[in-house]
């Protein structure tokens, strides 16, 4: 009998930008502008939107509670604000990956990680690679 190498999964980028780019309203929802405002500052900021969404909403005006203003974006986008930041966080160090020679420590924290071991879990749980492995397979190809 032969051993032989599992196959490993890679998603697309384009794949993985569809699940977290909203769809917009689902239908029977209006379209609220405010939740079109915190999408555009979380997507400025690369998903970096700090800890406190009732001082965002402050920020921005929005004249809204961070807990109403997390209602609003789930019931516009269909995701939840710290899920759709987390994503664009990730989306911007695959992209840093593979655009960059900076190491996998630098982007994690340079993207808000509190260590490069719990940005290489959730960066493998969503790609299937760990960094290092998304750099190199991408890279290759």
């Amino acid at each position: 009998m032969m051993y032989q190498s599992p196959e490993v999964v890679t998603h697309s980028l384009n794949r993985v930008l569809r699940f977290f780019m909203p769809k917009g309203p689902a239908p029977g929802v209006e379209k609220d502008l405010r939740a079109d405002k915190l999408r555009s500052l979380i997507d400025r900021k690369d998903g970096q939107i700090g800890w406190s969404l009732g001082t965002l909403c402050q920020t921005l005006g929005l004249g809204i509670s961070g807990a109403h203003a997390g209602r609003l974006f789930k019931r516009q986008f269909g995701i939840g604000i710290r899920e759709y930041a987390a994503g664009r966080r990730l989306m911007k160090a695959a992209h840093l990956l593979l655009t960059t020679n900076l190491c996998v420590k630098t982007i994690s924290g340079n993207l808000g990680y509190r260590s490069t071991a719990d940005f290489s879990r959730k960066f493998k749980q969503e790609f299937q690679l760990t960094p290092t492995g998304y750099r190199n397979e991408r890279l290759k190809a």
